[in-house]
């Protein structure tokens, strides 16, 4: 009669777990859900550290802008929206990053600083709860 191990008939699975990659999969699943954020966030006209974005609007500028019915009350970065539509993830397993691929985007990191992308942590915290059943999902998988 052959002897079966049952800790390696257990182990074997937990062997192949990769929890990172779980991870990294998770926040592409959520993704547009980041970048929605991120851009709520913005609109609001807050940075990743929970501050305002600074410098205000410029008199010139809150002037175009009531003419094009937007707000002035706080900097939003969105005026075309293109900034806004080419907003993208890069997701490693180590963290997701949000970022344009707009031509203003480095001109916009250079005047307002590269706190304007990034999540809050109370941002953070949402989108980890929306994350967290797909990564458990995922590492359930794994274990089959």
């Amino acid at each position: 009669m052959k002897k079966v191990a049952l800790a390696k008939v257990f182990a074997r699975p937990l062997e192949q777990l990769n929890p990172e990659r779980a991870l990294a999969e998770a926040m592409r699943q959520h993704r547009q859900d980041i970048i929605d954020v991120q851009q709520d966030q913005m609109y609001s006209g807050v940075e990743s550290t929970g501050s305002p974005i600074e410098p205000f609007y410029s008199h010139f500028t809150k002037q175009i802008k009531e003419e094009k019915g937007q707000p002035t009350d706080r900097v939003t970065l969105k005026d075309t929206s293109s900034f806004y539509n080419k907003m993208r993830t890069k997701t490693t397993q180590k963290q997701t990053e949000v970022t344009s691929s707009d031509s203003k985007t480095g001109e916009l990191v250079e005047k307002y600083s590269e706190n304007i992308f990034g999540l809050t942590p109370a941002n953070t915290n949402t989108v980890g709860q929306w994350v967290k059943p797909t990564f458990q999902k995922i590492i359930k998988n794994q274990l089959k």
